[in-house]
């Protein structure tokens, strides 16, 4: 049975490596020993690991998201600056 959300415990638990040395092989610091990081990407890719984007964000305390409040989204004005919020971000 296939664990729902793989976490960088389960990556370490399986090289029988630390939480924060597959962190930091993942994050590629140069204080990680290429041999090393190579294990840790190919672990993550076979076990289908993908970053947690909420604690991500949580941590950095920020998560590059504007929210926008507009009254019609019919009237032309509103979905054009829209629009244009789209294209530059």
């Amino acid at each position: 049975m296939k664990q729902e959300h793989v976490t960088l415990k389960d990556i370490a638990k399986k090289l029988n490596l630390s939480p924060s040395t597959v962190s930091r092989a993942l994050s590629d610091l140069p204080s990680i020993k290429e041999e090393t990081k190579k294990r840790v990407m190919l672990a993550a890719k076979e076990m289908d690991y993908h970053p947690n984007l909420f604690a991500k964000y949580l941590k950095t305390k920020s998560s590059k998201t504007i929210g926008v409040v507009v009254p019609d989204l019919e009237l032309h004005f509103f979905s054009s600056c829209i629009s244009g919020m789209q294209k530059t971000f």
